[in-house]
């Protein structure tokens, strides 16, 4: 589901109507998921199982971070805006090159780019991961090491996804990963 109190409340009704020695479902939100996922097997990309998750704050702090070692300003470029294009940057698969390029000669485009370089690379060296990056991660270990979605496939027989017609693309790929040929969605 999308939200913890959706998450809690499918705990409950399911509690209520299974049996005390049925299995207990996995119910959280696709990003909780994500977050099991990867602190369970992160390690084959290179990060440590202990990352951090940033929260809307941490995701500011860094921000602040930057415009400051920049001499940018809030005022020009709005957090909001500056995330905006950060989570669209990351889920459109556009590098931080690749970002540099597209901004071409226009100083806003290019600072704007200096920012995701800077963001980056901070969340690098915290082994720090945004809401957006547990999904993004999550999709690209499965592409990367086969052998590990194998393995989480295999823990699945159902999966149902509440509210499906609202997820976007990069959740539409983790379910398609996740279902595989073994499970039925």
């Amino acid at each position: 589901t999308f939200t913890n109190k959706a998450a809690n409340e499918m705990k409950d009704r399911l509690r209520k109507m299974l049996a005390e020695d049925a299995g207990q479902p996995w119910i959280s939100t696709i990003h909780s998921l994500c977050v099991r996922i990867l602190r369970e097997d992160i390690q084959c990309m290179g990060w440590p199982r202990n990352f951090t998750v940033m929260d809307a704050e941490d995701q500011k702090s860094v921000l602040k971070e930057a415009y400051k070692v920049l001499g940018l300003d809030a005022t020009s470029y709005p957090y909001s805006v500056m995330l905006d294009y950060i989570a669209n940057n990351k889920s459109a698969e556009i590098s931080v090159e690749r970002a540099f390029l597209l901004a071409g000669s226009y100083t806003g485009d290019k600072n704007k780019a200096k920012v995701y370089e800077y963001y980056v690379n901070r969340q690098q060296a915290l082994y720090a991961l945004d809401f957006d990056d547990l999904i993004l991660w999550t999709v690209r270990m499965f592409k990367k090491f086969p052998e590990v979605l194998d393995k989480w496939q295999k823990r699945f027989t159902y999966i149902h996804v509440d509210e499906f017609q609202d997820i976007d693309k990069i959740q539409y790929e983790l379910i398609k990963q996740l279902t595989g040929v073994y499970n039925s969605l």
